[in-house]
């Protein structure tokens, strides 16, 4: 409440023209909270980098706080399994063409018997076993079709190419970021598809800012609203972070539950 004063001469100061007065008014003020933080990155843009096989790292062509792009070469393995899925495609292509010849042949053979059939020359016996044998080398065609695609896409998976069959799998960069994690040394042995991954690549041109709120000032902390962050790397900036989340738990020990923040 403001209560005007009866007059202004009720304070003597020394030099008054270097105390101005001015009216005095309401203002309302917003309760400032603060609290510390950690900036992490946003796991929806962390993307962990397996490898394709099992076998031993020959070669690393990345580092840990790399800047790399989509597709750009990280590592490669030297594994085994690469000898036996190019051994599979080889058979399943010779596979493939001997039941393109097969089925080649029967076809032959069932037009030769409908025209002995028509002509009176064999029983319809003889017919209709012409006319399965069509029937199960075209199965046979299929289905070495569907096995030359599966071990094609086999080494595919492993990153090898069929025309150039190698040794050593290619491992690339399935984002671009940068590299937040590394797993692996030269000649280190890897799983594949096992964790820890080798790499993890993050996109870190957004990030999160976790904080840990008291649990009786949760009441003052609301999604949607915007905070000013103070970094220490930068002291002369104030950032903008967004509130994103609230996590519904309270830390049983200490008492606080964690804000997710938002930065770009």
């Amino acid at each position: 409440q403001v209560l005007p004063a009866q007059s202004a001469d009720i304070f003597k100061v020394d030099h008054p023209e270097r105390f101005p007065l001015v009216a005095a008014g309401e203002h309302i003020a917003a309760p400032e909270l603060n609290v510390n933080g950690v900036v992490a990155a946003d796991v929806s843009r962390q993307v962990p980098v397996p490898s394709l096989t099992t076998g031993r790292i020959v070669e690393i062509d990345a580092r840990l706080g790399d800047e790399v792009k989509k597709g750009q070469l990280l590592f490669k393995v030297r594994s085994s399994d690469i000898a036996g899925a190019y051994s599979d495609y080889r058979k399943a292509i010779q596979e493939q063409k001997l039941a393109v010849d097969n089925e080649r042949l029967t076809k032959i053979q069932l037009v030769r018997a409908k025209l002995l059939y028509g002509d009176g020359a064999i029983p319809k016996s003889q017919l209709e076993i012409a006319e399965n044998a069509e029937v199960a080398s075209q199965t046979a065609l299929e289905s070495a079709k569907v096995d030359v695609e599966t071990s094609l896409e086999h080494l595919k998976l492993l990153g090898s190419d069929p025309k150039h069959p190698t040794g050593a799998v290619e491992v690339f960069a399935p984002t671009s970021g940068t590299i937040t994690d590394q797993q692996i040394t030269q000649d280190a042995g890897v799983q594949s598809y096992n964790t820890p991954t080798p790499f993890t690549i993050s996109d870190i041109s957004h990030v999160w800012i976790i904080c840990d709120v008291w649990e009786n000032n949760m009441a003052q902390v609301h999604i949607g609203e915007y905070a000013d962050i103070h970094v220490a790397a930068y002291p002369e900036r104030v950032l903008k972070a967004r509130i994103s989340n609230i996590l519904p738990i309270i830390d049983p020990n200490i008492r606080t539950a964690k804000v997710r923040l938002e930065l770009d």
